[in-house]
């Protein structure tokens, strides 16, 4: 972690940096390091660490109050700040929720600036952040029982804007029952494989996407989102002769 600032709260992502690799059994390679966090004063500032150079950048910071001054229809007193649920890494930014998911913080690898997204206004705000199909930025989240997708799309200008795919109807794919006073709620993607994490009634589900598949994969405990993974490195515990690699493990 960066020596300076310290965060009120933060989130970070960790990828592969080598430009050739697939990303689908990367093993030691050079890696990248993109730290989000939120100070007292609601200022949120973006750092980035190569594991080639084994530095930290300078920090690019963005302060709400100032956006939310040129914004319509936030107030001169809006601020927000870097939530605990997952980030996203997909084409060449990494992406931060904001808080109960009202925007969304963009951070850009090639210029290392930040700019902000806003988030359509029809869903429960603990929403998760996805690939969509054409690998660009997607999320998911919840009106009443329906599982929304949304994809960040160019239109015919040129000009990017939210284009909804899909509504799935849960009640009848989760089981709900209809004296059920919570709605379901989203709380992990596991990238590439385009399954989702769903949480109702205690218990947690995957739905398969393409295939409409669901499965409960256990209970649900006091946490805000899983974080799915395929595979591990783990240290070689070997003490003779002393090992000096790391052990590789899919899960």
């Amino acid at each position: 972690m960066p020596d300076d600032p310290s965060p009120e709260i933060f989130s970070a992502a960790v990828f592969c940096a080598t430009d050739s690799c697939n990303h689908l059994d990367c093993r030691g390679g050079p890696f990248r390091v993109v730290f989000a966090g939120t100070d007292q004063d609601y200022v949120t500032w973006v750092t980035e660490f190569s594991s080639e150079t084994r530095a930290w950048s300078a920090l690019t910071k963005v302060d709400f109050r100032i956006i939310a001054s040129n914004r319509v229809g936030l107030a001169p007193d809006f601020d927000s700040f870097v939530s605990l649920r997952p980030s996203l890494y997909t084409g060449d930014a990494v992406y931060f929720i904001l808080e109960k998911g009202k925007a969304i913080l963009k951070y850009d690898l090639d210029g290392r600036g930040v700019s902000v997204i806003d988030t359509p206004e029809v869903c429960d705000k603990r929403i998760i952040l996805m690939t969509a199909e054409d690998g660009e930025l997607g999320f998911a989240g919840v009106e009443d029982c329906d599982l929304h997708l949304w994809s960040w799309k160019p239109n015919a200008k040129g000009i990017a804007g939210w284009v909804q795919l899909w509504v799935i109807e849960l009640k009848t794919l989760l089981s709900i029952p209809e004296d059920c006073n919570s709605s379901p709620q989203v709380i992990g993607f596991a990238q590439g494989t385009n399954i989702i994490f769903i949480s109702s009634n205690d218990c947690i589900f995957t739905l398969k996407l393409k295939s409409g598949q669901v499965k409960k994969v256990g209970r649900r405990l006091n946490y805000e989102a899983v974080v799915p993974y395929m595979s591990f490195y783990a240290p070689c515990i070997s003490r003779d002769p002393p090992c000096r690699h790391l052990c590789y493990c899919d899960m």
